[in-house]
């Protein structure tokens, strides 16, 4: 799955990695570990190859998860890091751009009252 991984970010166009980081989001999401009970996160530091976000208790590197954000299908990806509760996972595969400018738009959109 690494090799997999890595491959996918070596071939990755000029255009992906403009798409690096969209720091600064605070993306109301819940995370899943495969065979595992859900949990409400903040999704930080968001890109079209991962994120990272808060995580109260460990998680094993290489646990599949699946993330989960309004409006969009669930998404698979693998804990890369935990670290005083953050972790850092990778998406199975790359966001399209249009989901990722979706859910980043959303998320920059002001609260309605």
């Amino acid at each position: 799955m690494q090799a997999l991984l890595q491959r996918k970010r070596q071939t990755a166009s000029p255009r992906d990695r403009r798409y690096a980081t969209a720091a600064g989001l605070a993306i109301p999401a819940k995370l899943r570990p495969s065979g595992g009970r859900g949990f409400s996160t903040v999704v930080h530091d968001f890109s079209i190859g991962g994120f990272c976000g808060k995580a109260a208790e460990p998680l094993r590197e290489g646990t599949l998860c699946w993330l989960y954000v309004p409006g969009i299908e669930p998404l698979a990806c693998e804990v890369i890091w935990w670290r005083d509760n953050t972790v850092g996972c990778a998406f199975h595969d790359l966001l399209d751009f249009g989901t990722y400018e979706s859910i980043v738009a959303s998320c920059r959109m002001p609260a309605r009252l």
